[in-house]
């Protein structure tokens, strides 16, 4: 449903056809101290401009992606983009979205800092941001742009770019996932215990600790490579309430390649672990983009799709093939039987099948 009325369209300054408006775009985010190739829409066939509201819209034929080459981030602009624009902000966006990993992610706000540190910060309704470079939205060769002197604002545009210098991204949490991140806290707290140990299967040593991690995961109907640690020194895991520790002498970072996923272990990893379910995760972490982003859930689809799900704190998901997790071959595993328990292993391995 399109926002702008009638009614809006009577109060603003309204322009049609592809020239006009990329022009009128451009010198607007320029006049608002913001890089003016923040909006690369093609083919517009409308823009407007409340001035007294700071609403602005811009509809172009078809839905578009643009790549930020100097970033590596890709965009996707609807056919229908609108905002409030401030000075050095653009707040309450529609029909823009970035790829967050494997998934489109809504963005809401954008602003550059006041005073100028050359960045600009990029929000999401789940209070997560990023932040780059502001010289990596400019529009470097605009020659119908770079010599327009628009007096009567002060704005005069004929400078070269400056060369771009990449900055850390950021990412932030609201006040409910800071909570949860508390709570988080908190777990970690009420780590392993001399009273949980009391409780638990404990076993020392890399080769059992890995059987028994191992075998535990297929058992709850996970995949067996989900916790790929290594040189482990002892593990625990207290059937009555599903807690589970694994500890290793140095942490370590485990790449997936089957999806290109950059996972961090630390030395000591904890969780409740249910049937196709890994919840209250602590010291895990994956890369979400440059940033380390801490997991606290992970679960298979159940009835099965095929898929598992990670959890971060801050709400956002994703889902990836059960396949890639799983270990092809694990010799040592294969002859194991659990009578005790009902469970039998003695077959092959199947071959991995890409879901």
């Amino acid at each position: 449903m399109s926002l702008i009325t009638e009614e809006i369209k009577a109060k603003a300054e309204v322009y049609y056809g592809d020239e006009i408006c990329q022009e009128k775009s451009k010198f607007l985010l320029t006049e608002m101290g913001l890089p003016n190739g923040l909006l690369p829409l093609s083919d517009m066939e409308e823009c407007g401009y409340v001035k007294e509201t700071g609403f602005v819209w811009l509809k172009q034929k078809k839905k578009t992606d643009h790549k930020f080459e100097k970033i590596g981030r890709l965009v996707s602009y609807g056919t229908e983009v609108t905002a409030i624009v401030e000075p050095k902000k653009i707040k309450k966006l529609t029909g823009v979205k970035t790829k967050e990993l494997l998934v489109w992610v809504t963005l809401c706000d954008i602003y550059v800092d006041d005073p100028p540190t050359g960045k600009i910060t990029f929000k999401t309704p789940t209070g997560l941001f990023r932040t780059f470079p502001v010289s990596a939205f400019e529009i470097e060769e605009v020659k119908d742009v770079k010599e327009v002197k628009e007096t009567n604002n002060g704005v005069n545009i004929n400078g070269s770019v400056s060369e771009v210098k990449e900055f850390p991204l950021a990412e932030t949490l609201n006040s409910e996932q800071k909570s949860k991140a508390k709570k988080a806290k908190e777990i970690m707290s009420l780590m392993i215990t001399e009273e949980i140990k009391a409780k638990a299967e404990v076993y020392y040593g890399d080769e059992i600790c890995q059987e028994k991690s191992k075998f535990l995961l297929t058992e709850m109907g996970l995949p067996n490579g989900l916790l790929p640690l290594s040189d482990m020194e002892e593990c625990g895991y207290v059937k009555e309430t599903g807690f589970v520790w694994l500890k290793q002498k140095k942490k370590t970072d485990h790449k997936f390649e089957k999806i290109g996923r950059l996972v961090s272990y630390g030395t000591e990893v904890t969780a409740i672990v249910e049937p196709k379910k890994i919840k209250k995760l602590t010291g895990v972490k994956t890369k979400e983009l440059l940033v380390w982003v801490t997991l606290c859930d992970i679960y298979v689809d159940d009835p099965p799709t095929g898929k598992i799900t990670f959890k971060i704190l801050a709400g956002l998901v994703r889902s990836f093939p059960v396949s890639a997790f799983e270990i092809e071959e694990v010799k040592h595993v294969k002859e194991v039987k659990e009578s005790n328990n009902g469970v039998n292993i003695n077959g092959s391995v199947n071959e991995v099948k890409e879901v």
